[in-house]
């Protein structure tokens, strides 16, 4: 099975966010980093009980600041990632391997993937997982290494179906060796 699309630079964004912000593994922070300006909010508001200050500006005030963050930091962060991708493409020397064609196949020993001139090969056996999004799919074909596939690559829904097969069928084949290999 051949997959040819064009990786854009929100490809790359997707995989920075998966593996930063919207990680499994940061779970915990997000919720703490929603939840802190509302407790600082209640906070404040028992502190200003407490001490008997009852201006409706301030205390208007600390609701637009707390609202404001919740509503605010998960924007900055996606800004602040987009900022991020866009410097790495500017400054890479060949930007042109980190966007632009792919073409993509799945073979029964693994994936090559062909970018400009150079050929990388992947066997399934040194891969991690793989992960459905909502528009992509990521392959981590190393601990710290994905392919980002959009959904958008597949012309035929038949197509995105095979590759789903084809990648649970292999995949889940070499997760299970690499289990047993720890095992022992």
């Amino acid at each position: 099975m051949k997959l040819t699309f064009e990786q854009k630079p929100v490809d790359l964004y997707v995989l920075s966010l998966y593996v930063g912000w919207d990680s499994p593994e940061r779970r915990q922070f997000r919720r703490v980093s929603y939840t802190l300006p509302i407790l600082v909010l209640i906070g404040m508001s028992a502190w200003m009980l407490g001490n008997e200050i009852t201006d409706p500006l301030i205390i208007g005030v600390l609701v637009l600041l707390a609202g404001a963050s919740v509503f605010l930091l998960p924007r900055l962060v996606r800004w602040l990632q987009i900022k991020r991708i866009d410097g790495m493409i500017k400054r890479h020397p060949h930007p042109d391997l980190l966007i632009g064609p792919r073409e993509i196949e799945l073979t029964d020993t693994g994936i090559t993937v062909r970018v400009k001139e150079q050929v990388s090969q992947y066997e399934w056996a040194t891969m991690q997982k793989w992960v459905e999004l909502k528009d992509h799919y990521l392959v981590f074909v190393k601990e710290n290494v994905a392919l980002v596939i959009p959904k958008g690559a597949f012309e035929y829904g038949s197509e995105e179906q095979d590759f789903v097969e084809k990648v649970n069928q292999h995949l889940g084949a070499a997760l299970r060796h690499a289990q047993e290999k720890k095992a022992v």
